[in-house]
Parts: C-alpha cells; sequence; structure tokens
C-alpha cells in the first residue's frame, strides 16, 4: 500500500488532536491576541491539520 508524505505526518498528529482541539477552543473563546500568543507562526501550519485555526 502506498502512503503519502501527507497521509503519514496527518496520522502522526492523531495523537494530539485533543491537545489541538482545546488549543483551538481556547484561541476562540480568548481572540486573535491569545491565538497569537499560544500559536505565533506555527498556527498557519497547525491550521493544515485543523480548520478552525
Amino acid at each position: 500500500m502506498f502512503v503519502t508524505t501527507a497521509a503519514k505526518s496527518a496520522k502522526a498528529l492523531d495523537a494530539l488532536l485533543k491537545s489541538l482541539e482545546m488549543i483551538c477552543n481556547r484561541c476562540q473563546e480568548k481572540g486573535a491576541e491569545e491565538a497569537d500568543r499560544i500559536l505565533g507562526e506555527r498556527g498557519k501550519v497547525l491550521a493544515l491539520y485543523e480548520a478552525s485555526l
């Protein structure tokens, strides 16, 4: 079976989805300033895996 690099990366993040969801909820509750504080430049990368970011 052929598995793409993107699929492997997504699978690797499966273990972190609950934590990512909690971070996302906090960012939505507290606003953009808090999201920038918590995620910084990484927010754009994480948004590929969690659309609500």
